[in-house]
């Protein structure tokens, strides 16, 4: 179902908190300060909480990390920017709606989460990860979307 990332004898699956941590603290990935980061995740958000998981742009340098975290009740990005970690919270009865597009040619999935307050969130599988990473951002990005509807 998922690919799963190959360093040495360890195996990884990016869509598994606990795998993500490791990765981070423990591979090259462009979170700025990896400490900092998983610190500030903590405090905010337990493992235990985590309905599904989205780490957004960490195979991209010189790109703003996000990390996306559906709760129970709520949508909590944290996004690692030059000079600060922003934390942002949703709620999930606020999303008004959905929207979906997937490109039949490339394979390109595009998610957009739409709030009452106006604001969007957008996962796209082809911008928010290296091109070895598409197919299976694609499927986590159709896992997010039936996680909201129901």
């Amino acid at each position: 179902m998922w690919r799963i990332m190959s360093l040495g004898d360890e195996k990884m699956d990016m869509f598994i908190y606990k795998e993500f941590e490791r990765l981070i603290t423990r591979h090259n990935v462009y979170v700025k300060d990896h400490n900092r980061f998983l610190w500030m995740f903590r405090k905010y958000i337990t493992e235990d909480e985590i309905n599904i998981f989205y780490p957004k742009k960490i195979f991209i340098p010189n790109s703003t990390v996000e990390v996306l975290a559906v709760k129970k009740d709520h949508l909590i990005i944290l996004i690692d920017d030059a000079e600060q970690i922003i934390v942002k919270t949703y709620p999930l009865k606020k999303i008004i709606n959905l929207v979906v597009c997937e490109t039949n040619d490339s394979g390109n999935v595009t998610l957009v989460i739409r709030f009452e307050n106006g604001e969007n969130v957008s996962l796209n599988n082809e911008n928010d990860t290296g091109m070895e990473w598409r197919k299976e951002y694609g499927e986590q990005i159709f896992k997010i979307y039936k996680t909201l509807i129901t």
